[in-house]
């Protein structure tokens, strides 16, 4: 006998309770004193010497009935190891065993402490098909012994008995003597429903969303999250909306809204600055991502996901035991690229094998939770655990359960990687499909799949594989993008077309004068979304098209914005005709541009102000910065504003053109009215900024009477409203949250906020109601409050 294999069977003795292996011994009439309890060194060096033969294992072979055989071959299909759970469901589904029902349970079951309170299986229990007693009776000849899931860190938790574990197995002593399992016919492994994603949806919605982060202003909170109106506006352009925005409070309840954010700030598509969510690529750049083909895109969104912050799989319950999400989600991934091509694994097996690999794939304190001898656990991390160990395992396993549900039916499903099998509404199994098999392949292995044909009952490849769609350009100048064209000609088109539909299969957009404008302000010109149209739709564009870009083209290059140009205003067109005629100023001045102003000359600012001062004119200068035109005016309290230099400058006009209006009297002075105060305010902010630029144009500090007027004219107050509330006090906060929940009083009492007391406000004309209902329930209403 080699050291191994005698370290291995010793460990295994080690493991089980006395009086197991004592009879576990006499079944197989091992040599042992037949009076009296032989001591345990004895029993263990013989069934160390004798309990491991190829004789022995024969022999308890020949005793088995067609169940245990059954099970037995069922573990060596599984090369002889299994969680307990996992094989348990495939027994019973297949007919070898059954389920213990709670009726058939018997007492004295805190004999074996790690039964957790359920049935406990007994060798006993002869001719039961019950799973644990058919389990009992194979370790009691000695042929499948169990262990707990993390014996191998710490040791196991208690010493086991005939009753199975965490983990059942068929120890390489035992194996090697065993004959080859046979294979089972087992029954049709196809879902009655069967479900596939549409990855497509997914990246589309991923694009919209990012185009409108390209083309609007979306500002964030100060938790950095993406402000509500903003989602709200976004959502809107979603080809599937997230139905939980709602009742989101903020962008942390949202599901699809938080993952698509998510995703484009992980993708380097957008970012945070400046408190706004910019995009990537600037107002014409196209970043990368969006050339890339599909089967790359999705690649890049399932490398990213188990990474994303922010995201949670499991509601307030499961959250507060710090899930570990990033852990959970590389844990699911690393399970579904084990599983063969084609097969479809129940849910409960993929979770089976997830914990098989790591116990604490989720939450950190499951393994010790599973080690705790005694009847209460306390951990110092968070309080959250403490309890019996029995119930926070079972709370621990229905939150695994949930987290990796939501993570199958969520973003896993929307890129694609699994289709999902349902028993009407109810998810039963999962298999990678074509696209996510190639995602979790390594290089080696996706060089491989490409040159095979698929497997038997394999998912086949996407439909749109090879399919680049196809732009239309109509003579009515509508647009259509059809099929899976690229993001990246989408994100062109938005730029210079007006977008009317969007749809998974199609993109509708409309041509106009405006939209190409647009365009033109970026910086693209009528030229370049000519050439671009023609190559995305492989065709001559329609005349009439190609004509009104040209044209279109023409116009927006007959008005050019020209920058650091010298203008010089005068008080009368008298005096600039005297200026544009004499020797010290004329050279300096290039031509008149209207009746009181004329073009400087370039370079000839300094000559020409030094020409004025010898005629004696001593000019206001005003820079390129409009902040010039500040404490230039004199604002009384009527309102009247008189600038103090006789020619204003073009700042000032400006700025008080959006303000004030223009006395028509032409004495060059402005009034504040009525009309003009509320065009520039309407709230209380605006009325703020509306004072704040008064302020800065006015010399010295504002009338405070002018001020009083700008907050009456421009609803620095607001509106207000009237209306009588009936108000009912409760004992506490507590009874009233407990009675609210009550489906009978949803919606009839409404929290009415006063710092410790209970108060609830009811709807008009419904106070008969809810005395009525607070009657029946032991509640005395008394009129007034105290």
């Amino acid at each position: 006998m080699t050291d191994e294999r005698t370290a291995q069977i010793r460990a295994i003795l080690d493991s089980y309770h006395g009086g197991t292996l004592l009879a576990m011994a006499r079944d197989a009439n091992l040599p042992l004193p037949a009076k009296g309890t032989p001591p345990k060194a004895l029993v263990r060096a013989t069934m160390e010497a004798r309990f491991f033969t190829q004789e022995r294992v024969s022999a308890s072979l020949a005793h088995l009935d067609r169940w245990e055989r059954g099970v037995l071959n069922s573990l060596l299909l599984r090369g002889g190891s299994a969680p307990t759970s996992s094989l348990r469901r495939e027994v019973v589904r297949i007919g070898l065993v059954t389920q213990a029902e709670p009726s058939e349970w018997r007492p004295g079951q805190a004999s074996v402490p790690y039964a957790a309170g359920g049935y406990v299986g007994s060798p006993d229990h002869v001719g039961s098909r019950v799973f644990e007693d058919v389990i009992a009776r194979l370790t009691l000849h000695g042929l499948v012994f169990s262990r707990f899931g993390d014996a191998q860190d710490g040791g196991p938790y208690f010493k086991l008995q005939f009753h199975p574990a965490d983990h059942v197995y068929i120890p390489a002593a035992v194996l090697q003597h065993l004959p080859p399992p046979r294979p089972i016919d087992a029954p049709p492994s196809e879902p009655a429903i069967v479900r596939r994603g549409e990855p497509e949806l997914l990246l589309r919605d991923l694009y919209l969303y990012w185009d409108y982060v390209r083309r609007n202003d979306v500002p964030l909170t100060k938790a950095g999250l993406v402000s509500k109106r903003a989602l709200r506006a976004i959502n809107q352009q979603l080809l599937m909306p997230d139905p939980s925005l709602g009742e989101a409070r903020s962008e942390t309840d949202t599901a699809r809204l938080s993952l698509l954010g998510r995703l484009l700030i992980a993708l380097n598509l957008a970012e945070a600055h400046g408190g706004r969510l910019v995009a990537a690529g600037g107002a014409l750049g196209i970043p990368e991502f969006w050339r890339l083909p599909q089967a790359m895109q999705l690649d890049a969104c399932v490398e990213a996901w188990p990474r994303l912050p922010g995201l949670a799989e499991l509601d307030t319950a499961g959250a507060s035991y710090d899930p570990l999400y990033s852990q959970g989600r590389e844990a699911l991934l690393r399970a579904l690229k084990a599983q063969a091509a084609g097969r479809w694994v129940e849910v409960e097996d993929l979770l089976d094998h997830i914990k098989g690999d790591n116990a604490d794939f989720l939450f950190a304190e499951y393994s010790r939770i599973q080690k705790a001898r005694g009847t209460w656990y306390y951990s110092y991390s968070n309080s959250q655990y403490a309890g019996s160990p029995r119930v926070l395992l079972q709370t621990l396993d229905r939150h695994e359960a949930a987290f990796i549900r939501a993570c199958l039916t969520g973003f896993l499903f929307e890129v694609g990687v699994v289709e999902l099998g349902y028993d009407g509404e109810r998810l039963t199994a999962v298999r990678l499909s074509h696209d996510g098999r190639a995602s979790q392949a390594s290089p080696a292995e996706q060089g491989e799949e490409a040159g095979s044909p698929p497997s038997p009952g394999a998912p086949a490849p996407s439909a749109s594989d090879g399919d680049t769609g196809r732009v239309v350009v109509q003579p009515s100048f509508q647009i259509l993008a059809l099929g899976p064209v690229s993001l990246a000609v989408l994100a062109q088109l938005d730029l210079f077309a007006d977008r009317q539909r969007a749809g998974q299969g199609a993109f509708e957009y409309q041509l106009s004068r405006e939209s190409v404008y647009r365009a033109q302000q970026l910086g693209m010109g009528a030229a370049e979304i000519s050439r671009f149209l023609t190559e995305a739709s492989g065709v001559e564009l329609p005349q009439n098209v190609r004509r009104s870009l040209e044209e279109w083209g023409a116009h927006h290059e007959r008005i050019v914005f020209r920058t650091g140009v010298g203008l010089l205003q005068t008080a009368t067109p008298e005096l600039l005709h005297e200026l544009m005629a004499q020797p010290e100023t004329a050279p300096y001045l290039a031509r008149t541009v209207a009746p009181h102003a004329a073009l400087v000359a370039t370079g000839a600012l300094d000559p020409l102000v030094e020409g004025l001062v010898k005629r004696g004119l001593f000019p206001a200068i005003s820079s390129t910065d409009p902040g010039s035109a500040d404490h230039s005016v004199i604002i009384a309290e009527d309102g009247t504003i008189r600038p103090i230099h006789t020619v204003p400058s073009l700042h000032l006009r400006g700025r008080l053109a959006r303000l004030a209006e223009e006395s028509p009297a032409c004495d060059g002075t402005w009034c504040l009215t009525p009309t003009s105060v509320r065009r520039a305010a309407g709230n209380r902010a605006r009325v703020l900024h509306l004072l704040d630029e008064l302020g800065a144009l006015h010399r010295g500090p504002l009338p405070e009477q002018l001020v009083e007027q700008v907050r009456a004219w421009g609803g620095y107050y607001g509106d207000a409203a009237v209306e009588t509330l009936t108000l009912i006090e409760f004992r506490d906060p507590e009874a009233l949250d407990e009675l609210r929940q009550r489906p009978d009083l949803r919606g009839l009492l409404i929290p009415f906020p006063a710092g410790d007391r209970a108060l609830a406000a009811v709807p008009a004309g419904r106070l008969a109601e809810v005395k009525a209902i607070l009657a029946g329930l032991g509640v005395r209403v008394r009129d007034g409050l105290a």
